[in-house]
């Protein structure tokens, strides 16, 4: 063996097993308002290994976690600056007794982001309006979120982002589905920066579809997660270890399903 080739090396980059992968879920949670989106993911709470949890809240719908889970730490996001400062300080190593970061939600933050890209535009040409972006600024925008998305994808911890839910009809095939709340091709682009995306929804179904026990025609309202593509749903889960679809979904469950300790 040639002396400059190094054991477990390849291109001076370190090589290691599959199975050495670090446990820690890259996740997007998309569905409409009131699904529970921002409480499934606070019950990573729960999760031993998910703790100490921190929201990113830019879109004011944390009330939901002030009885459930008091112990959830979040910061109010009022601008897009404070993500790039709270970022900084994340990758620093400043806060390293956050194991699960919340981002709520990434909606917003295209908005957050669009508002300072206008607002740099204006200040250097004023003769333009806040309110009229051009293709040159929603390409901006797009890849400033496909780089936030991915600077704090990567993080030593649990990131989990949460989105509104939007439909579009195909006009070719005339199906509609729901998709990501996410401009133009961002709602296509935005689900392959994670290796889990996750739909979220209620729905009414009966005692009998759910095998329980009582009149068989009662109707429950659950709420719904699926994990996986279907024709009218994005999804995907990676891990391979999640069923189609979960039935009151908690990360404990995931979090077990995910690590081999619920089968």
């Amino acid at each position: 063996m040639p002396e400059t080739l190094q054991v477990g090396k390849i291109g001076g980059l370190p090589i290691r097993k599959a199975s050495s992968a670090n446990p820690h879920i890259n996740a997007l949670i998309y569905g409409q308002y009131g699904a529970g989106k921002t409480l499934l993911a606070a019950t990573a709470d729960e999760v031993p290994e998910m703790r100490k949890v921190l929201v990113l809240d830019i879109e004011g719908g944390t009330l939901t976690l002030k009885h459930s889970f008091p112990n959830v730490d979040v910061a109010r996001i009022t601008n897009w600056n404070d993500m790039a400062d709270i970022y900084q300080e994340l990758r620093a190593g400043l806060h390293t007794q956050y194991n699960t970061i919340i981002i709520d939600s990434l909606t917003e933050a295209q908005y957050f982001n669009m508002s300072e890209v206008m607002r740099q535009l204006v200040a250097n040409k004023p003769d333009r309006s806040e309110d009229v972006p051009d293709v040159r600024e929603w390409g901006i925008n797009q890849t400033q979120i496909k780089r936030f998305i991915r600077y704090y994808r990567d993080l030593p911890a649990t990131v989990i982002m949460t989105a509104l839910m939007q439909e579009r009809t195909d006009k070719t095939t005339g199906v509609t589905k729901q998709q990501v709340d996410l401009p133009g091709k961002l709602a296509n682009q935005v689900p392959a920066l994670f290796d889990e995306v996750w739909y979220l929804y209620v729905k009414e179904v009966t005692r009998a579809a759910l095998k329980l026990e009582g009149d068989p025609d009662e109707k429950m309202e659950v709420r719904l997660l699926s994990t996986g593509m279907t024709a009218k749903t994005t999804g995907k889960d990676r891990s391979g270890r999640l069923p189609k679809v979960m039935i009151n979904p908690t990360m404990k469950q995931i979090w077990n399903k995910m690590n081999g300790s619920e089968q």
